[in-house]
């Protein structure tokens, strides 16, 4: 007995030192060769092992390996599927000896796994095993012993732990590549039917993402319980339910749950670009009943929350040859206010204009990559239908009601069969259009309407200001539109707009470019303009006349007003200079301060500052026609004129009192026909007006944006009859007046605000009035300076009645009229020096003070004059038995005569 324990004992001892020493003995190159063999015919790949390959049989069987590298398929973009840094095997003894693997722990270092769909629709994860050469000659033998291993029970294998470090997983398809990295996942397997287990951490899109996943025994009479969770960027997506039916026909059924605390956080995580500053600090909470299948999947009774906001809904996806999906979301009550009320206000950003061309049918810009272009695709091979409902949305400290949106993606565009909603003010707006994704940018082509039966209310709402415009007004509005939209071009056609009673039609082109364009073809029917405008209030005291008139320096209150009339002229025109457009514009009937204006058109292209006015017309004008041609170029700084102006008006009064002005004299017929040319420095003008019987004509140059404004004008005027338009302008008529001759005056004026020299000769029939001089401070109201003046007619009588037509002196020919003086202006005062002439048969003589400073003139004069028979120049008196040549009748003056 005891020979037989110590020959047990040396036995063991053999034993255990053969499995210590023996795989010292076994040939690595051999193995390495068996083993590659094998995988070759079981995959169709070749396998290597450039490193080491170790065995152990005590304490525990095991093998490792260095450089393991699995070959890719034929058609892959990469030599190998799999590498390995480093991989170890050990195995469990005693359930190896009972015929049971477990295996204790498998280390997989640094792989690389490589998956791929090609064109064809094959992929490198199914294997093609290398055919048997000995299948033939064995015949049926193969099959027998499939069947014989088929028919015996497998041996147990559990998988105690799996560990992956530093992984990396690249899923390659012909048109895109996503890549899993730092994949550090332990496994665990009971056996082959469960459970499993996985816990660790990979990253995708250079987001860190947790995986955390229990799932019990595969059976084929029950279900088996399944635990998923995935956490990334602050958020949760959990799943607790059931798998049945697996392998063949599995089925999931279980909660899902979704909690972010943060919904900025992980937006800004997943996106390359900031979240919205509204959703900062809103956690998201979603639950719903999860349905899954190989053909569908479902998540009804669906709940989600954002902050103080909630939503139901459910969730359907049929997979297939086309997957398809439909969304149903619907929220009592969303409030914007409350989510905007954290964003925080953003400033615009500018964009500098380049230059653009335009056509007659709509403008073009410059040519060039367009700054719009949107990379933006919507997925083919896909179709999806969105239902969404909202009850009611606050914004604006309105209610928004009845939000709808039913959209559907199918083969790579959406179609918009509703989208509409109810807006304060009984406004109803809807959408309905067509979205597709052409090379390089989505379009959009559709419908959208807007009615309201309050549209003040909705103006209101919108924060547009009408308190000003009367309450009768802004009541009903409809209007229509089509759409067709790309990020380049917007083009809106078959605009129907009707506001109370006015209607708007036609259509308008932008062109979205670094420099924007517009063509706008645009007819208004009607207006009455007037119905719009406020009610006058009483009028209050001017500042004007409230604020004391200083003398104390007038033409530095002219230059400071000038200037500030240039800045804000100039930079009003420059922003015609930030874009180009093509106008059209018809207006059939305004009514105006009473007035009807009709047939209005405005023909007009805007381009690189440059303003063509082809046509610019009114039909009727307050009974007028007009119309301006030409072209204003410099917008952006100094603009330059070249313009034709022309107008014809039956009453030129009615003109007036549609520009507001209150007139001296009535106007009567009138016409006014002129050229201004040249920029706002230096316009020249030309200008003729017919009007009250009189050619009026003004030609010369301005400088209106100088500083102090400046001038170099004449104007002649030309009246057959002196005394009817001196009676025209008093605001009579004229009829049954003096004969006076005609009338031709002729006035210029060089200089600016501060001073000017002054040129007039009046001619008044066979009599003239002349003045020249240099006159001071004309803005102030109190012109100042000198002016040599010299009149004379040879009917003093006529002359009169020009100033005082009913004047019929008892002498009825008094004889000529004749003054020559020195006129001096100040501030207080008038001069009249080196005065001297004649009134009919008196001659004068001396000098004249006339004082301003006082409520009335005062006068204080020193003549020199001869004999005057004041009879002569009185009245007549009717029935007078007084006759005319009584008295003198020389003209000769009495010398040394006298009066102060």
């Amino acid at each position: 007995m005891r020979k037989l324990l110590i020959g047990l004992a040396v036995l063991v001892a053999v034993i255990v030192a053969a499995a210590f020493v023996g795989p010292f003995f076994v040939p690595a190159d051999s193995i390495k060769a068996d083993i590659a063999r094998e995988v070759a015919k079981a995959t169709g790949r070749n396998l290597a092992i450039d490193g080491a390959l170790k065995f152990r049989i005590l304490p525990a069987p095991g093998f490792s390996a260095k450089g393991v590298r699995l070959s890719n398929a034929a058609a892959g973009s990469a030599p190998d599927m799999l590498s390995l840094k480093a991989a170890a095997v050990e195995v469990a003894l005693f359930p190896l000896i009972t015929g049971n693997i477990q295996v204790s722990r498998i280390v997989l270092s640094n792989p690389d796994i490589l998956l791929e769909t090609y064109s064809d629709g094959t992929n490198n994860w199914t294997f093609a095993p290398a055919a048997n050469a000995d299948s033939g000659a064995a015949g049926g033998g193969n099959a027998a012993a499939t069947d014989d291993v088929g028919g015996s029970s497998a041996p147990a294998v559990r998988l105690d732990n799996l560990v992956v470090e530093d992984g990396t997983l690249v899923f390659r398809t012909p048109d895109s590549s996503e890549r899993v990295e730092d994949i550090n996942i332990a496994f665990g397997a009971g056996s082959l039917k469960g459970p499993f287990r996985a816990d660790g951490m990979v990253s995708a899109r250079g987001i860190s993402i947790g995986v955390d996943m229990a799932v019990g025994e595969l059976l084929d009479d029950r279900a088996t319980p399944v635990n998923l969770k995935l956490s990334a960027g602050g958020a949760e997506v959990g799943y607790s339910g059931v798998l049945a039916g697996a392998p063949g026909a599995a089925r999931l059924s279980g909660q899902v749950e979704v909690r972010a605390e943060d919904l900025s956080a992980l937006i800004a995580a997943v996106s390359d670009g900031p979240a919205p500053a509204s959703l900062k600090g809103k956690p998201l909470e979603m639950n719903g009943t999860l349905a899954a299948s190989q053909e569908a999947i479902s998540i009804d009774d669906l709940t989600l929350r954002l902050g103080e906001d909630s939503a139901t809904g459910a969730v359907d996806v049929t997979l297939g040859d086309v997957p398809a999906a439909a969304l149903v979301l619907n929220l009592t009550q969303l409030d914007l206010d409350r989510l905007l009320a954290t964003a925080p206000a953003s400033g615009g950003r500018s964009s500098e204009g380049g230059s653009a061309r335009g056509n007659d049918s709509a403008p073009k810009t410059a040519s060039g990559p367009a700054s719009g272009a949107s990379g933006l695709a919507l997925p083919t091979g896909f179709s999806a239908t969105l239902e969404t409902k909202i009850d009611a949305v606050v914004y604006r400290e309105g209610v928004i009601r009845q939000v709808l949106l039913n959209a559907q993606l199918n083969d790579g565009s959406v179609t918009i069969s509703q989208a509409a909603a109810q807006f304060p003010g009984g406004a109803n707006a809807s959408v309905v259009g067509f979205v597709s994704t052409g090379e390089s940018a989505p379009k959009f082509q559709g419908q959208a309407e807007l009615s309201a039966d309050d549209f003040r209310a909705f103006l209101q709402w919108t924060g547009v200001d009408v308190a000003s415009v009367p309450q009768d007004r802004l009541r009903k509005m409809v209007g229509s539109v089509s759409i067709d939209a790309t990020p380049e071009n917007v083009t809106l056609t078959d605009i129907d707009v009707r506001v109370d009673v006015s209607r708007l039609r036609g259509g308008v082109a932008i062109a979205v470019r670094e420099r924007l364009g517009l063509g706008i073809g645009l007819s208004l029917d009607k207006v009455n303009v007037d119905a719009y405008l406020p009610v006058p209030a009483a009028q209050a005291p001017s500042a004007a006349a409230a604020t004391p008139r200083s003398n104390a320096n007038p033409a530095a209150g002219a230059n400071a007003a000038g200037a500030k009339d240039a800045d804000s002229g100039s930079t009003g025109l420059a922003a015609l200079n930030t874009f180009d457009a093509i106008f059209q514009l018809k207006v059939g009937e305004v009514v105006l301060r009473d007035q009807r204006l009709s047939g209005i058109n405005m023909d007009a292209t805007l381009q690189g500052g440059s303003l063509e006015l082809r046509d610019m017309s009114v039909e009727s004008l307050a009974g007028a026609n007009a119309s301006v041609t030409g072209r204003v170029d410099g917008l952006a700084s100094a603009p330059k004129a070249d313009v034709k102006i022309n107008l014809d008006a039956r009453d030129g009064d009615r003109l007036l009192a549609l520009a507001g002005i209150v007139a001296p004299a009535k106007l009567g017929a009138t016409k006014l026909n002129g050229t201004l040319q040249g920029d706002m420095q230096n316009l020249v003008v030309d200008v003729t007006l017919d009007a009250m019987g009189a050619n009026m004509r003004t030609a010369g140059t301005l400088g209106i944006l100088a500083v102090p404004p400046r001038y170099d004008v004449q104007l002649d005027i030309k009246h057959p009859d002196a005394a009817k338009f001196a009676a025209r302008m008093r605001g009579g008529d004229g009829a049954g007046g003096p004969k006076l001759g005609a009338l031709a005056a002729s006035a210029s004026a060089r200089g600016d605000l501060a001073a000017s020299d002054i040129d007039v000769k009046v001619g008044i029939g066979p009599g003239e009035i002349i003045a020249r001089g240099r006159l001071t401070n004309l803005v102030s109201g109190s012109p100042q300076g000198n002016l040599a003046i010299n009149a004379s007619h040879p009917d003093m009588v006529a002359f009169a009645r020009l100033l005082a037509p009913d004047y019929r002196p008892a002498k009825s020919d008094l004889g000529s009229f004749a003054l020559k003086t020195d006129l001096a202006l100040t501030a207080n005062a008038m001069t009249l020096a080196n005065l001297e002439g004649n009134a009919g048969p008196v001659g004068f003589k001396g000098n004249a003070n006339v004082g301003t400073d006082g409520p009335r003139p005062n006068v204080v004069a020193t003549l020199e004059t001869g004999e005057i028979v004041v009879d002569w120049f009185l009245p007549a008196q009717k029935g007078s038995a007084r006759a005319a040549s009584n008295g003198r009748s020389g003209g000769a003056p009495a010398s040394g005569a006298s009066a102060t």
